[in-house]
Formats: C-alpha cells, structure tokens, sequence
C-alpha cells in the first residue's frame, strides 16, 4: 500500500451547518501513481466515507483501525507496585502504535483496471509515458463535532492537532506533499467562510439558502490548511506599499496584501483595538528580512475556544478571542496580545512561506519564530529582549534534566510525532529560541541575519512562482551548514549541534569564588552537574570541536575600573578549578591598626559572573559573598546581571540587614522595572528575625507613598498610564504575601492593609481597567498563612463580593473570578475538611456551560487541588477522566493538571493512599479510547508520570534497549480486532461500496448520492 504521491490538485465541495454541528462534502483529487500499482491510501481519519470513484469506475475501500489492547486481567490481581513497570511499557507500545497508525493513510481504495486511454476529464487524466499513470479520485464523505472541526456555539474552525487536517478532509497529509487546492464552501446567510489562501469570490445557492466562497490555494502542504466558520465583524487594514531592503532582489518588490481582521459579532472596536499595531508590526518585519510578503492576502482571525492559544496556516492566522483588548484596556493584557499577534506574523514568514522539511526539524521553525519576536522586543527595548531570554533560558535550564527529548531526534522510528508541544508549550518553544540565539551569537548577528536574508528570499521566490518547490523546505542539517559556512565555522556549529540542537538535557554549572589574599589571586572552582545523557552529549560534542571551544566557559571578573574575561575550559569534566590573576594592588596593612583586617574588605574584586554571555544552555549557580552580589546590583547597569544579582541575595539565608538595605535602594531607583519587581519578591521573602523583619514596615510605607492619599490615608484612584510604574507594583501584594512572622504567619498590618486597598479601589477616570490589579490583591490573599478566624473570615469575605461582582460586571476572561477561585483553594489547604467540603460545592457551580472557558478550567483545576488534599490522588485524577467540558481547551489544562500533581507527589502517588488498579485502568482506556487526540496523549502522560517513567514517547536506542526491554507479545491483539477492516456490506449506512459508476453533485447546499 502507498500514499497517493506526486499530487497535483485537489477540488474540494462542502457545506458546513452550525446549526446541526456537522459538515458533508465531496473532493476530487487529481494524483499520479505507478503503473501497475494495486492499492492507494489517503487520510480520512474519524471521517464516514460514502463513496469512492477513481476514473469514473466506483471503487473497493477499506477503512484501517489500530489494534486496541487492555491491560490484561491478570496483571490487576497483583499489586499494583508489582506490574507498574509492565503497564508503562504496555501504555509506551500502545500509543506508539496509535501514533504511528494515525500517521499513515487508513483509507485504502482499490484502483480498478485503467485502460490505456482512459476517459478524459479535461486534461488531467492523460496517461503519463513515464511509467506513470494521472487517476482522478472523488470521494464522498461527511463528519460530526467529534471528526477534525471544533463546533462552539455559531463558530466552527478546523482542529490542529497531532492530524491536522485528516480529521475532516481526505487528503494526502504528509509535509512534503503539496498541491494547489480549490474549495468551494456552502455557509448559512449570516456567517462568512474564512479559508486559507485567496478569497476569489462569493454567491448565493439557488435557493437563496447558501451563501457559497470560493477560495484558491497555491500548492502547500496539508498541515497549513485552515477553516473557520461563524457570524463575524470585519475589519478591513491598509498596509503601506511593501518595499523591501536595497539587498532584496527586485523581484521581491510586490504590492501589499490584502489583510482582513474578523473577530465573533459584536467585539468590532476591540478587534480595532488589538490589531492597531499590525501594520507596523508587519512592515517592521519585512524590513528585518529585506524581503517583501509573498502572498497575495493574509486574515487573521480572532475565535472563541480556539485549541490553543493560536494557529498558523498558509495566509491565515487564527488566534484566541481570549487575547483581544477591551475598550478599556487591562494594562498587563496589552502586551501579552501584542506578542501573540507578533508570533502569528513571525509564523507565517517561518512556517509557511519556509517550512521545517520534517517533524525533526519543527525546532528550526519555532527558534525562527523567537528570534524574529526577539528583534520587535529589542525594537520596543533592549531591556526587554534581555530580560526575555534570560528568564527563557533559566526556565528551561533549570526543567531539562535529560528527560525530554532532544530538538532534533536523530532516530527518525523514533521520533516524537508531533507530541513536543502537548503538556509543554513553552519548554519546546523556549529551547528552540534560546539555541537559535546562541547559534547567532556564536556566528556573528550580521552574518547570521544574512543567512535568514538568503533562504527567505528564495523561499519567498519559490512561493511567488505557484510552483512546489524544495527551496520552501528546511532540514535542520542544512540549516546549520548554511550558518557554519557562512560564518566559517563549520566543525565548532557541528559540534555546538551535536550538544545542544542532537543532545539532551541541561547541566547545572556550580561557582564557588574565593579570592586568595596572600597570593592576591582569585580561585574558581566550577562544578558540572546532570544526568547521564547530560555528560554523554558534552562528550560528542568535543569529540567533534576542533580546539575544545564548545567546552569552554567565560568567567567574567569585575574590578571596578577594569572587568576582564577569563575562559575555564570545562568540557565534560565534573570539576575544574583555576586561579585567576587580579589587577588591583594589595592593600598595605599598618602596623598601628588594632582593627583585624578581614580577607573580604581586602579583595579587590567586584563580582564575578560566569558564562555572561548566555553560551551555555545551562542553570549557573554561583557562591560568592554578599557584598559582591551588592556590588553587582548597584553598579552592573545590565538588567540580566542586576537580576541574577538579586536572586543570589535573595538566596542568601539568614537574610541580613544588609541585604534589605540594598534590595530597598534598588527598588526605589528608576532601574528596569521587571528587575524592580523581583526586588520587591526578594524584599518579602528575605523578611526574618535576623534583619528585624524590616522589610515589611518599608513595603507597606513604599505601596503608601505610591498608591494612597496622604491627606485622607486612604488609596487614592488607580492611575495606571506609567505601565513600568504599574507593573511594579502589581508584584507588591505578592511580596506582602511572602513575608512572614516569627511563628511562620503573615503580619496582620500586611492583610489590614491588601483588605483596604481591596475596599477603597476606586477605577474612575481610569484609561485602564483595573482588573488585573484586583486580581494581584485577591490572589496574594490565597498565598497568607493566617491563624486567626476573624481575619479568614475578612478574607472570604472579600473573595465572596468580588465573586459577585464578577458577576455583575464581568471582567475580561472572568479573571477576577478565577483569582477569587484560586485564592479561596489557596487557603483552604489550610482550613478543615468541613471548608473544603463546602468549597467543593460552590467550585462544582462554576463547571457549568455557561461560564467562560477559563473561569471553568479554573474551577476544575481548584476542584482537584481541593480533592487531592482531602481524598488523594485517586480522586483527583478521577476528575480528569470525568471531565466532559465542551471546551477541549478545559479538558487539556484538566489533565495538564494532574500530570503535575503526579509530578509533585513523586512516589506517594504510588503509595498506600495513591493510586488504584481501578483509576489507572480508566486512564488507560482514555489514553486508547478518547476522540480528541490530544487528550490521548495527555492521558499517556499521566500514565507515565504515575508509573516513574519518562512522559515523552521519544526514547533513544540505549533506553528502549535497557530501560524498557521490549515485549511484543505485548501488542499481539487480545480482542480478535484485525488492523484492517472489510469494506462493509452494501446494507451498511457509512463507507457504502458499490460497483457501477458514482456521480456526485451540489445540490442547494447539501450533497447527495447518485448510482
């Protein structure tokens, strides 16, 4: 059996029914295959297929299933703890075996005698005289909610999810197959029809019934194909005349696209009001590549319950409705919407103008993408890039122990299929920019940038040619020799790629400094720390490097007058310790001096910070005393210097007065405000008895001096037009929650005054709304430890009004709500079980439909934190099984959720109150069973993580041959199910197979069925 290939179009005929929440339709796919080839497949996952006609003859198919196979009965008589090992490997095999299914074509159609002349359909199926044959197929099918597109309410878009389109469109879907693509979709009369590619025109059906677009489609792959349907708001945008860079080609110049915004009716002036920016944005963008647009017309979408935060098709970008802004703007929203307004025009230049040639190389698209948002941040200010990827780089130093798999697997059996995103968006996305960056640096930002410039243009060339064309298609391993080349580096990037782009995990980087005062030199010690495939990469690479380079490590030693670099050549080594020189002259001690001189006030050197420059992709550690951390914040001027600076003061235990002297000034000075804000964290959780608690009478006196009315003592009204300003002191209710008496609860001056500011906001006047303010104060107040009933009692009851608030005047995605919820969880864990019994019942109120999205995941997430403390993880867990949200957005943060409680309860969850036969039997059958693939897999997840196992499906050849030896017999089918199933019989409704020929027709918006 073989894929149709060498696909050259394919003509599409569909209605889309809100109303009925299903879709029908019928496809003519023009395609060649080798003479003598017997059987064809196509994907038509989850779809019910009616008919099939290659060339005009009615064809044989068959539908393919996957083997499905339970836990045995047996293993569930033992212990659990004594089959754990087995059940992983079986749930490993298992969804392997679904993923790889679902990867291939399960529609597998006969292809009938093909005379030597077979009957013309225009010019597409003359007979090829390369040994090829051109066939024509036509296939009838139709599908529900449950089979590729998402019905919320009057909405309707297609799902991207591990599928992609196979869910609801045969098609080739494999991302090395393109064909041009002409669809015609029927709609109701007051919904429009939003496809990727260009909109040709629109008409009405016969019978006024239909509304019919017509859209065309230069040939791409599948994967970069989107639908949506529903009442929207339109928004027409001007571009200015794309003008690319004096380095661009002339042919590059081309008129600005056609952009059009839609949003859900009745949100116009915020759709106005979120996608004011995009011209600059698009324009700032092409100028970046030197290079112009190279589609004729781009729309972006704004949706409700979108699956996921966005989707990027060809010409098409589909964001949630979550992100637009408000007439009144929340001011820590703006930001966070423009960025994934950036994203999506940064992912329409890298991934569909140029794609990753495979699922291995999705990593050179995403760290595309970040580096692109990286040069807008640097636009809007080097600060922010700075502090951007630094707190990237950390997070995900820091979360990358090995267990994950590589950006690129080199197996290419053992590949992750797509899965790198589920359960951890961020930690993929992050690496991949965080490595490209480092790539950039290690070459040079011109020669790099010149790099993107060339294969962008010939990308952009490829596209505006209507051609196929694999000058579109990215491969990681030509990617990096393009940059190695160009920037004469070769050997030193193929080793930089075999650490970090082919190798796993990141190590921990250990600093001690000491500075010597009898030799006046400086000793470094540095201590490299990870897991075995940690070493095992280091040890590959420098293999590979040429003089050692990739082992080394940039020490940078701060004098004050002079910052020299120094270079620790690490490599794989776990210790290495130098001694490094110090300029400065010894100080003379006198004769006469009583006062011992101590080492500290005779070394001459500042700070001292290791690996600056961010050329290692690890969580570096350093030990040195306070007063060269305090010199680091007080004179670094660099934000990434000044907050590593703070976190190491804030590491600093017992915290002395000294430290809150020096957190205080710096808080109070006009430094970065994002460094300001982990100033006043540290402020709070430094507060002991060692510095006198001092740091909770200069909090409160600093919110006062910023927020309240001297004349009245009491809060003044929210001002909020110095973002930088707000943002700092949004993390002032956090660092009041952090601070603590000496018995361990939160001062009653600091819940006095969050419940007063609470009381007194006043938002009058106010360009911004003040909805994440308040949120900031109510979920601080989740995070105090209190002992006292009266101030508890103060407590719910200002989370009890703003509840109802909410309800009165809805804040954007219900967030007040959601923090109410989350706070009054928050302090439940520390109430009785009578509280948390109660508190289940009002949570259990907000799982109903007619909340927002968020504020219902919110209320499932409290509901299992609240269940896991009062019945463990069985209960919990049970919650995700059970949950049937309309929303898959709420199902996937469900499960999301649980896997993190799996995470955090480690070994517990396997102990004497953790997990039943019963429970993980349920999850399994969700992992085999559940419609919505993406669950699948969180569902493998949870298995995995309650078992001990690595949640990914990647595992290297020494893994699968050691840690789980395999066990065929394991897949061998205990239900009598064949992997493939028999054309059903002519009396059975879906899949009908008849002999003769099939016509297909349009009928006023429906399609029927002719013999």
């Amino acid at each position: 059996m073989d894929a149709a290939h060498s696909v050259s179009s394919q003509k599409v005929w569909m209605t889309v029914d809100t109303k009925a929440q299903a879709f029908r339709g019928w496809t003519e796919i023009i395609c060649s295959i080798a003479k003598g080839t017997a059987t064809i497949g196509l994907h038509s996952h989850g779809l019910d297929i009616a008919g099939i006609v290659i060339n005009g003859i009615s064809a044989d198919y068959v539908g393919r299933r996957p083997s499905l196979n339970s836990i045995p009965d047996a293993w569930k008589k033992n212990d659990l703890k004594e089959e754990i090992h087995k059940t992983a490997r079986l749930a490993y095999l298992q969804h392997r075996h679904l993923l790889e299914f679902e990867s291939q074509p399960n529609l597998l159609m006969e292809i009938p005698e093909l005379e030597e002349n077979p009957p013309q359909n225009g010019k597409d199926c003359e007979k090829n005289c390369a040994g090829m044959h051109k066939i024509v197929i036509q296939v009838l099918f139709s599908g529900e909610t449950s089979s590729g597109l998402h019905f919320a309410d009057r909405y309707v878009h297609s799902v991207g999810g591990l599928r992609s389109l196979a869910t609801w469109l045969p098609r080739v879907d494999l991302p090395d197959k393109q064909c041009s693509v002409e669809i015609e979709i029927a709609v109701r009369p007051d919904e429009l029809a939003i496809f990727s590619g260009v909109l040709e025109g629109h008409d009405w059906s016969p019978d006024k019934k239909w509304k019919l677009y017509k859209y065309k489609v230069v040939p791409t792959p599948a994967c970069n194909l989107f639908l949506a349907v529903g009442p929207f708001d339109i928004a027409p945008c001007a571009l200015p005349n794309s003008a690319s860079s004096p380095a661009a080609s002339p042919s590059t110049k081309n008129p600005s696209p056609t952009v059009t915004h839609f949003s859900p009716r009745g949100t116009l002036q915020s759709l106005e009001s979120t996608m004011k920016l995009f011209p600059m944005i698009f324009k700032f963008f092409e100028d970046v590549l030197g290079t112009s647009f190279p589609l004729p017309s781009v729309q972006n979408v704004f949706l409700p319950d979108l699956r996921g935060p966005s989707k990027i098709s060809h010409s098409c970008c589909a964001f949630s409705a979550d992100y637009l802004l408000p007439a009144k703007e929340v001011a820590s929203r703006t930001l966070e919407s423009q960025l994934q307004i950036v994203r999506g025009v940064a992912g329409l230049w890298f991934g569909v103008v140029l794609m990753a040639k495979g699922a291995a190389d999705a990593w050179v698209m995403e760290g595309l993408v970040g580096w692109l948002e990286g040069r807008f941040l640097a636009k809007l200010g080097t600060n922010e890039w700075s502090h951007h990827l630094a707190k990237q780089r950390k997070a995900v130093s820091s979360g990358d122990d090995g267990s994950w798999p590589p950006l690129c697997p080199r197996e290419s059996a053992m590949e992750v299929a797509g899965t790198e995103w589920v359960g951890r968006p961020h930690h993929f996305r992050w690496k991949s920019t965080t490595v490209m960056c480092m790539l950039e640096k290690r070459v040079g930002q011109e020669v790099f940038r010149r790099v993107i410039e060339r294969l962008i243009s010939r990308a952009a060339h490829a596209v505006e040619s209507g051609l196929s064309s694999s000058s579109r298609f990215l491969s990681t391993h030509s990617f990096l020799k393009e940059v190695g080349q160009s920037g004469g580096v070769r050997k030193e990037i193929q080793a930089f790629a075999e650490r970090w782009v082919y190798g796993r995990g990141c190590p921990t980087l250990n600093a001690v400094v000491k500075f010597d005062n009898q030799a006046y030199g400086l000793d470094v010690k540095l201590q490299q720390q990870g897991s075995k495939r940690c070493r095992d990469g280091m040890i590959k690479a420098m293999s590979m490097s040429k003089d050692g380079g990739i082992g080394v490590v940039k020490v940078n030693v701060n004098e004050g007058t002079t910052n020299s670099e120094h270079t620790i050549r690490l490599g794989s080594e776990s210790v290495m310790e130098e001694r490094f020189k110090v300029h400065g002259r010894p100080r003379k001690k006198r004769r006469l001096d009583a006062e011992i001189v101590d080492e500290e006030s005779q070394c001459p050197v500042k700070w001292v910070r290791v690996d600056p420059g961010g050329e290692w992709l690890a969580n570096v550690k350093i030990d040195q005393n306070e007063t060269m951390w305090s010199n680091m914040l007080d004179e670094a001027k660099d934000v990434v210097a000044e907050s590593e600076a703070i976190e190491g003061l804030a590491g600093i235990r017992p915290s002395s007065m000294g430290i809150m002297n020096v957190l205080r000034k710096y808080l109070e000075s006009g430094a970065f405000c994002r460094v300001r804000m982990e100033a006043a964290l540290a402020l709070g959780q430094s507060s002991c008895e060692e510095n006198g608690f001092a740091a909770v009478p200069f909090l409160i006196r600093y919110l006062r001096s910023r927020c309240y009315d001297a004349e009245v003592n009491l809060p003044k009204r929210n001002y909020f037009g110095d973002l930088s300003e707000h943002y700092v002191n949004l993390s002032l209710p956090f660092a009041f929650s952090a601070a603590r008496d000496g018995d361990g609860t939160t001062p009653s001056e600091v819940i006095e005054l969050m419940l007063e500011v609470l009381d007194h906001n006043d938002n009058e006047g106010n360009e911004f709304d003040d909805a994440d303010w308040v949120c900031a104060f109510l979920e601080a107040l989740g995070a105090v430890r209190v002992s006292d009933k009266e101030e508890i009692a103060g407590i719910v009851q200002r989370i009890d009004r703003y509840l109802e608030r909410d309800k009165l005047f809805p804040s954007l995605t219900g967030c007040v709500t959601q923090a109410c919820l989350r706070s009054w969880s928050n302090l439940s864990l520390h109430m009785s079980s009578t509280h948390r019994t109660s508190l289940l019942k009002l949570l259990k109120k907000y799982h109903e439909p007619e909340h927002h999205a968020r504020i219902r995941e919110t209320a499932r997430k409290c509901t299992m934190e609240v269940e896991l403390s009062l019945h463990g993880p069985d209960r919990a867990f049970s919650n995700a099984i059970t949950c049937s949200d309309p929303s898959p957005s709420v199902q996937w943060g469900v499960w999301d959720e649980a896997i993190d409680f799996a995470a955090r309860l480690g070994r517990q969850v396997r102990g004497k109150r953790g997990v039943t036969w019963a429970t993980l039997d349920a999850i399994y059958r969700t992992m085999i069973g559940n419609e919505d693939e993406i669950v699948r897999h969180f569902a493998y997840m949870l298995i995995m993580s309650i078992c001990g196992e690595p949640v990914t499906t990647y595992r290297d050849k020494e893994e699968d041959a050691l840690q789980l030896p395999r066990q065929d017999s394991m897949l061998d089918s205990q239900n009598g199910d064949s992997g493939l199933l028999p054309a059903p019989s002519s009396s059975q409704s879906p899949g009908v197979t008849k002999s003769g020929k099939l016509k297909i027709k349009l009928k006023l918006g429906a399609f029927s069925l002719k013999a």
